[in-house]
């Protein structure tokens, strides 16, 4: 496992973007959705224990009202074990706002676990599950609540360059109606970034 490296004293960070290529399921259609759809983040992290996350997950979709249309996340983390700078277990306390094409929006706390696992040198792997207990009513939904879950493997051929492929599930919960349901997106993911 690599040794800690820092370019600006005690403070890492990484910024990024990457492509999801959605399938997205919701009640009461049947079938599935395909859509893309981008997503951007930044964090920084002091001293390899206090984090801070931000990050935008926009929709191409505009015809299936249950598909979130803007997600925005922002989270304060703390890394519970990290013997080097590429090898942690880390937990987090934030808020997301979801909105949807309906042109309702719904925004909750979120608490999330991480960690990454250095592999061989520039190769990691990592993974995130996200939960968001309560989210607020809009419009035709109520009781809502969700999950996501993110894992794959990282890449850095070049100083200061990331490359990330991976598997991203988000699935909401719901009521319409006056009747329980469900929504969810789920594919792969490819990405870049760069850290520091």
């Amino acid at each position: 496992m690599s040794t800690p490296s820092y370019t600006l004293g005690l403070f890492d960070g990484e910024a990024g973007i990457d492509w999801w290529n959605t399938e997205f399921e919701g009640d009461p259609f049947d079938g599935s959705l395909d859509a893309g759809t981008t997503s951007a983040y930044a964090e920084g992290w002091w001293d390899k224990k206090w984090g801070i996350e931000g990050g935008i997950k926009l929709s191409d979709t505009s015809s299936e009202q249950f598909q979130d249309q803007q997600r925005i996340s922002l989270d304060l983390k703390r890394r519970l074990f990290s013997p080097t700078d590429n090898t942690y277990i880390a937990a987090g306390v934030g808020l997301e706002s979801i909105e949807f094409e309906s042109g309702g929006s719904s925004t909750g706390v979120r608490l999330l676990l991480e960690g990454q696992v250095g592999l061989v040198g520039i190769i990691s792997l990592y993974g995130q599950s996200t939960w968001l207990p309560v989210l607020g009513d809009a419009n035709d939904f109520s009781d809502l609540s969700g999950t996501e879950l993110e894992t794959g493997i990282k890449f850095e051929p070049l100083p200061f360059i990331t490359l990330k492929a991976g598997y991203r599930r988000f699935k909401l919960d719901y009521d319409f109606g006056g009747s329980a349901a469900e929504s969810s997106s789920s594919g792969f993911i490819i990405g870049t970034g760069i850290h520091w």
